[in-house]
């Protein structure tokens, strides 16, 4: 909810509702992961797109309420959490989660530990700046604004009302709504305006994170997004973004996609419960 008060109240009863299902008395607390720069550490929520939200202490608040230890971070840098707690296998002990949404994420994850930074915003790179060419006009524009989900859906929605992305309209029709699944269905049909748009978008996806790849040098990548559900879009990818690796990190840096699910960032926050309240105990 965009009121702060009303969010935090209808929090609160979803998790006493949670814990009056578990019956069990082992519960360590609650972790919550959501956008923008969140101090962990200190439980507030420093800067958020839901502007009530900003500069409230959340974790004090909520511990009120609920009578359980919480603890607060950004939902990207969670879902990085998650995936080191739980890979089996190798892995380097410096990588790059980059998260594909509504906007893009990148926290890296440098010796087991997620890095915040100095005001509690890394791993914005959604924010960072691309300079477009349009028309002969050159112009920047955040990653963001070229890439994120309702970008894809709002550039296939003027392509449809101009009378292109035929295979897409008809999915529409179909199935009576338009999201990310019926695009992702349309370019695996050979819709050939579904296609240019998703080739573009990952091209913009490539340069950002050659870019990260280049700067900070990781062992590999974690790629996650519904975007890239499927092989056609990982190996646009993997081509966007190989071309532009520079020197050895072309030959000896990987990408590994990570199968998409709605609840990793709720599994996330989990796993942080678990590494804060029991295995820093």
């Amino acid at each position: 909810d965009e009121n702060y008060q009303i969010m935090v109240e209808k929090l609160a009863r979803q998790i006493r509702s949670l814990v009056g299902e578990s019956h069990s008395l082992n519960l360590l607390g609650v972790g919550i992961g959501l956008p923008g720069f969140i101090d962990c550490d200190k439980g507030i929520v420093r800067s958020n797109p839901r502007k009530d939200w900003t500069g409230r202490k959340l974790t004090d608040d909520l511990e009120k309420l609920i009578r359980m230890p919480v603890k607060i971070d950004n939902n990207v840098r969670l879902r990085a959490i998650g995936y080191t707690m739980s890979c089996r296998g190798y892995k380097p002990d410096t990588f790059a989660y980059f998260y594909i949404s509504k906007g893009v994420a990148c926290p890296l994850i440098v010796k087991d530990e997620v890095l915040s930074g100095h005001t509690s915003g890394a791993g914005e790179i959604g924010h960072t700046m691309i300079c477009v060419d349009s028309q002969g006009v050159s112009r920047q524009r955040s990653l963001d604004e070229l890439v994120g989900e309702k970008t894809i859906l709002k550039r296939c929605q003027m392509k449809m009302e101009q009378g292109g992305a035929e295979i897409l309209s008809e999915i529409v029709r179909r199935e009576g709504e338009l999201g990310m699944k019926q695009v992702l269905e349309a370019q695996l049909q050979k819709d050939e305006d579904v296609c240019s748009i998703l080739q573009e978008i990952i091209e913009y996806l490539g340069i950002a994170l050659a870019n990260v790849v280049n700067l900070i040098n990781p062992g590999f990548v974690v790629v996650d997004g519904y975007i890239m559900k499927n092989d056609v879009n990982q190996r646009l990818l993997r081509q966007a973004a190989g071309s532009k690796f520079y020197g050895l990190n072309e030959e000896e840096v990987s990408l590994v996609f990570r199968p998409f699910h709605h609840f990793y960032g709720a599994k996330g926050a989990a796993y942080f419960i678990i590494r804060r309240l029991f295995l820093e105990k």
